[in-house]
């Protein structure tokens, strides 16, 4: 599953969802979220700075801390993401947004799934299940969708580590409940992540048909939107898929065209490096 996306479209997504709750006390704050914030903060000086050009006015620490998170996440480098969500969670837990510190949550338990530390991430996930259930009062009927559909997120991250143990079985309910609770408020982006899921159980389940007609769906969708991650998995897969069904010729053109769509990627970032050091 790619995770990141799911990683970072949580919290814009959702904002704003539900209403604040009463701010807890700093004593209060659970263990495993304290830690030193000078450390936390101990930021690449030019992005300050960068942030200073942005908006001269704003000294926001803790939506520094998400972007730096985010930012980490995106180049793979996972554990210097961990605390920095941990930052953000911890101001967002200290005005009492107890939905958006269990997104945060969720956040660090992709990360922690990504290290391959399954005991962390599975920590997590609960954590943010438990964050997230603190505070239901929504402002109207699609803030409820979205909010049930955030937890079949957190649910089918941690049914990752059921395809793991081989219980596709055990695992499909998850996936089939994330996209039907997605499909109840929006018919865009936020369907790819479940549609993938979907598609990668059914290919190892050996029912290569059922994957391709999750797959159909999900290139109506990147027809409209850009998702170069979610695109190349999907593009990989649906050779995959063929491949299994004999259907060679078609599979070839799949993996040609996953292949052209990751050099045209490495092409960009490269382009983009080179302007960015000019």
């Amino acid at each position: 599953m790619n995770a990141p996306l799911r990683f970072y479209i949580i919290l814009l997504f959702f904002l704003p969802l539900c209403t604040i709750a009463q701010s807890p006390s700093s004593d209060s704050i659970p263990k495993f979220l304290r830690f030193n914030e000078l450390d936390s903060l101990d930021l690449p000086p030019v992005f300050f700075e960068r942030r200073e050009e942005l908006d001269a006015s704003r000294n926001d620490k803790g939506l520094v801390c998400s972007e730096m998170a985010s930012l980490y996440y995106s180049v793979g480098n996972y554990q210097q993401a961990i605390p920095h969500y941990k930052c953000y969670a911890t101001h967002l837990y200290k005005t009492g947004e107890y939905f958006y510190t269990g997104s945060m949550f969720n956040n660090i338990g992709l990360c922690f799934q990504k290290l391959n530390d399954k005991d962390s991430a599975l920590f997590y996930f609960n954590e943010a299940l438990k964050m997230v259930a603190r505070n239901k009062t929504f402002k109207d009927e699609g803030a409820r969708k979205k909010y049930y559909h955030f937890v079949d997120v957190i649910k089918a991250n941690q049914a990752e580590y059921l395809i793991e143990e081989g219980l596709l079985d055990d695992a499909l309910p998850f996936y089939i409940s994330e996209l039907k609770s997605a499909r109840a408020f929006s018919r865009g982006r936020v369907l790819l992540s479940p549609l993938l899921n979907l598609s990668k159980i059914y290919y190892l389940k050996k029912e290569p048909e059922k994957s391709l007609a999750y797959q159909d769906s999900a290139f109506l969708i990147l027809n409209q939107v850009v998702d170069a991650e979610k695109h190349k998995s999907f593009l990989l897969l649906r050779s995959k898929c063929l491949l299994a069904m004999d259907e060679f010729e078609e599979a070839n053109l799949a993996f040609l065209a996953y292949h052209n769509y990751t050099d045209s990627l490495i092409l960009v970032e490269r382009q983009r490096n080179y302007i960015e050091a000019a």
